[in-house]
């Protein structure tokens, strides 16, 4: 009879094995089909929990809640624009400067860096841009048409991804608005969702961290 119960039991935690890897893999496929989409709503879920605690605050001084999220939200932004707007000019004065050393930079690889790798290799490099055009059609140079299409196409590919990027950043404030409106019922859904057996030490160990 303890056999008989030992395959039983090994049969029920394969079965519970497989049924646990074939849901971990669909989850992870999902996850990974809809980053672009989850991706923006996980950030505006972090951007809503920080911000909770302060509607909260304004909310119980009797400030509209609504009006405190949006005032919180402008306030943010304000601070991502305020930001960028110290940011840039530093980085048009970091591209200036490249731009005004970029001739020294063009005359010493013409003058120092080729010659050595002339030398070593036993070549001779073309040293203008006329120079590469006549040995590409006199076929002394390949043209790789390969990867210049590969080039082509990953900067097709970031061009969209950039776009794509900055939709998800102007999507990110409007979910956290939403969620910020109705935050705590939210999270009290979330805590139904966990199993009776475990809430409570659940709960528990998610309070502690949030405190």
């Amino acid at each position: 009879d303890r056999p008989d119960s030992d395959r039983d039991f090994l049969a029920r935690s394969a079965r519970r094995a497989v049924v646990g890897a074939v849901v971990l893999i669909v989850a992870l496929a999902l996850l990974w089909v809809l980053k672009a989409a989850l991706t923006p709503l996980a950030a505006a879920f972090v951007m809503a929990y920080l911000l909770d605690p302060l509607i909260d605050r304004f909310e119980a001084r009797g400030v509209r809640r609504s009006f405190a999220i949006f005032l919180l939200l402008g306030l943010v932004g304000l601070g991502v624009i305020g930001g960028i707007l110290i940011l840039l000019p530093k980085l048009q004065a970091e591209v200036a400067t490249l731009a005004r050393n970029m001739p020294g930079y063009l005359e010493r690889l013409a003058t120092v860096v080729m010659p050595q790798i002339e030398t070593r290799v036993g070549i001779q490099l073309p040293h203008t841009f006329d120079d590469v055009i006549a040995r590409v059609r006199s076929g002394e140079i390949p043209l790789p048409l390969e990867a210049i299409r590969d080039l082509l196409a990953k900067a097709v590919s970031t061009i969209f991804g950039s776009f794509s990027s900055l939709i998800g950043l102007l999507v990110i404030p409007v979910l956290a608005y939403y969620l910020l409106v109705d935050f705590d019922s939210y999270v009290a859904r979330l805590g139904h969702w966990i199993p009776p057996r475990q809430r409570s030490y659940i709960v528990e160990k998610v309070r502690t961290v949030d405190r």
